[in-house]
Order: structure tokens, then sequence, then C-alpha cells
């Protein structure tokens, strides 16, 4: 057995370690006990926060409906008759411009019924020319006669006189006397001539008058055998053939004007007040409708997509529907886009015929600038700001409205504060807080705000 393998020598070689750390428990026993204090240190939480800009507000709103014409004309006959003529461009989908002659129905009769009527107004004229020169006879007769039976009465009178002293025989005054009465009867005749020829005039004059109304009507009905267009206009289905007979109120076509096409957009209620609440209305004014727009001052753009193919209209505001939709109880706006066909691109452009989906954005004029805060960073009713230390504070806000991704705050906040834009929950009042600028949500916020961006 050689040397380093006896037991003896294994044992001793267990007594070192055992010694080292008999002396190191010793040593540390000695050494004075102190804990090792180090110092406070809070740990700041990393959140995106904006300045919060005062912004000129757009009120807008995103309404949807389908275009149909401001004017359509249903062609109605106002006389029956046969058609002789017809617009060479008469079928469905043609244009025709106002003044244009449509159709002419056959005039005979109505021509007819005019010369009857002339030839009786002239046999009265006649009549009271007739009548005006026997008035002015008859009055001219009168005075002669009145001046007779004045000489006639005074010459009884003297007759009288003289049978009162028997200076005149009982016969001459009664010759004198039927003398008198005779003359006094033809001044009678002749005022009663005159009464007589005063209403045979007035008669005369009434049958002048039914037989201008009668001319009057016929000459109406003479005019409507031709039948013009009121205004520019695309024909709808024409059923109407030359020779067709037509009667009084007979629908013959149907046109849709192309002055203007009308969309009727269906706003929800609340959106509805923003638009109305932008223009401070007295609170019991009840306006007309030329009143409402000018208080208003709506604007609108009219937009379609159909297959790809976009393009967009500017729109006038018309007018407010009488009541709610009874269904969805929205509030129906009217615009009106004006000249439909005008800048038509096959392909690129189509025109506002009847029955285009529209989307329809109404705008009011810009508010007076108010503080705007993303919808997203609004908790409860209320948002995190940070104070002068970076430290995390809850701002109760109270909203004006609420408007595609932002609010718009009536009360609560300051221009220049620092909002929290991320989500800051679980939120610590008073927490300490890495602020880093969202550049791109201010921009984005402010061009929604002030109707840069399309609505959402």
């Amino acid at each position: 057995m050689r040397w380093y393998q006896s037991p003896l020598l294994k044992r001793l070689l267990v007594l070192p370690p055992v010694l080292i750390g008999v002396v190191v428990v010793l040593v540390m026993a000695r050494m004075p006990r102190q804990a090792e204090r180090r110092p406070p240190h809070e740990q700041a939480r990393d959140l995106r926060v904006i300045e919060l800009p005062a912004v000129e507000v757009v009120p807008r709103v995103i309404g949807y409906g389908t275009t149909r014409p401001a004017k359509v004309w249903r062609a109605v006959s106002e006389v029956a008759g046969r058609v002789l003529e017809l617009h060479p461009e008469l079928n469905a989908g043609e244009f025709l411009q106002a003044g244009e002659v449509a159709l002419r129905i056959d005039p005979r009769d109505y021509e007819l019924a005019v010369n009857q009527v002339q030839a009786e107004l002239t046999e009265v004229n006649a009549r009271l020319a007739e009548l005006a020169t026997q008035l002015e006879n008859d009055r001219q007769s009168l005075a002669i006669e009145q001046t007779s039976l004045a000489l006639v009465e005074a010459e009884f009178e003297r007759v009288r006189r003289l049978a009162e002293t028997d200076s005149a025989a009982p016969t001459e005054l009664r010759e004198a006397e039927l003398t008198y009465l005779a003359q006094s009867q033809v001044v009678q005749n002749l005022e009663n001539a005159i009464r007589l020829n005063q209403k045979k005039r007035e008669t005369a004059e009434a049958t002048r008058e039914v037989a201008e109304a009668r001319l009057a009507r016929t000459s109406r009905d003479l005019e409507k055998t031709v039948i013009r267009v009121p205004f520019a206009c695309r024909l709808q289905e024409v059923n109407l053939e030359v020779d067709q007979l037509v009667q009084p109120g007979q629908q013959l076509f149907e046109a849709d004007g192309t002055e203007a096409s009308e969309i009727e957009v269906q706003v929800p209620l609340g959106e509805a007040r923003r638009l109305v609440a932008a223009a401070n209305l007295p609170e019991e004014w009840i306006p007309s409708m030329a009143a409402a727009r000018g208080a208003l001052k709506l604007s609108a753009v009219v937009r379609t997509s159909v297959r790809g193919i976009e393009a967009e209209w500017d729109a006038r505001f018309v007018r407010i529907r009488e009541q709610l939709e009874p269904v969805t109880r929205t509030v129906q706006f009217v615009v009106a886009v004006d000249e439909p066909y005008q800048g038509i691109r096959p392909g690129v452009r189509p025109p506002l015929v009847r029955g285009v989906y529209c989307e329809v954005e109404l705008r009011a004029p810009p508010l007076a600038p108010h503080v705007v805060v993303p919808r997203a960073s609004v908790f409860d009713g209320g948002v995190y700001v940070l104070d002068e230390d970076s430290r995390l504070r809850r701002r109760e806000i109270e909203p004006l409205f609420e408007q595609s991704d932002f609010v718009c705050v009536e009360h609560g906040l300051g221009v220049g504060l620092r909002l929290v834009v991320s989500d800051p929950r679980p939120a610590i009042e008073g927490q300490l807080v890495r602020a880093h600028a969202a550049g791109d949500v201010q921009q984005e916020l402010i061009a929604q705000a002030s109707g840069e961006t399309a609505l959402r």
C-alpha cells in the first residue's frame, strides 16, 4: 500500500478546510453589523401625450339617400283631340329644351269655336252701338219735347187764368189742357225709352262679357293644342303616336328636369342637433324655410361610388322635411345639386340621374376655437393629463358634441395641457410619467376637427 493511500493521511486532509471555515466564522462574528440602505427610486411610466389644441371645429354629419329630379314634368292633355305632330326626339332617354314643341293636337274644332264666339261678339258690339245711337237720339228728342212741354204748359196756365175771369171759353180751356197732357205723354214716353235703353245696354254688355269669357276660354283651349316643354328635361317612357286620340286629363308622358337633382338625406336626430346647435338659433324661433337656410348656412358635398367609379359634387341645402321619418326616427335634410349633367365624362364622372345612391356630407360653418380631444382618450366622462411635474391627473370634461374620432370639449380643459393619448389604465393618480410626444395623433386630430379629412 502506497503512502498517499493511508487512512490516517486521508483524515488529516479534512482538517485544513474545517479550520479555515472556523476562522472565517470567528472573524465575521467580531465585525460590526450594519444594514445596507439604498436611496428610494420611483419608476416612471412611459405614455404618449399631445398638447391640447384649440381648433375652429367644423360640425359635420354623413347621411345617405337616392337622387331624384328637383322638377318632374307630367305632360297631361287639357283638351281632347287627335295628335297631329310629335317632336322628332320624343322618345325615352332623349333631352328636350325649354320652349320646344313636344306635340300638337288637331286645333280645327277649337278654331271654329273661337270664330263662332268672335262672331257673337261682333253682333253684340253692333247692338251696343245701335243702342248708343238710339240713346243719343232719344236724349236730343227729349230736350226738344221738354221745351215744347214748357211752352204748352205756359199756354195752358194762361188760358186757365182767363177762364177764371170768363175771358176764355170752356172749350178753349179744354183744348189747352188736352194739348198739355199730350205733350206730357210724349216727354214721358221719351224718358221711359231712355231708361229702357239703359237696361238694354246693361243686358248687351253682360252678353258681351259672357262672350268675351267664352272667347278667352276657347282661345286658351286653342293654345292648349300645342304642348311646349316648360323646362329642360330628359324623357322617361313615352307611349304616344301620331293620330292617337287623347282626352282631357290623360297623362301623355313624364320627364325629369335636368336643372337640378335633389337628395333626401336621413340623419340621426342626435347628429342633426349638432348642425342646428351650431347656428345658435333662438329657442322659440319659428322661421320660414328661407330664414332657416340663411341662419343654418349649411353646405353639402355629394359623393357616389359605383363599381369603382367615384365622383363628387358640391350641393346646396334646400329644406328640412316636415316630420321625423316614422321608421328610423331620423331628420330628413334635402340638398340639391345644380346642373347634374354638367361635366359628364363617360367612365369617369357619371350624371346624377334618378335613383343614384349617394353619400352626403352636411357641413355647418366653423365654430369659434374649441379644445378637442381624441375620442379614445375619454374614459367614463374624463381624461388624463400631466401636471407640471409630469404626474398623472384625471380631469372631468363637459363635451359639446362628439364627431368622428374626436370630442369637442365645452368645459374642463385648457389649451396647451398635455393630454395622455395612450391607454393609461390601470391609472394611478399622481403617478410619474415619462412623456413621449404623439405628433401623428395631434395632426390627425386637428385635420379631423377642421374638416380637412374624410368624416368617419
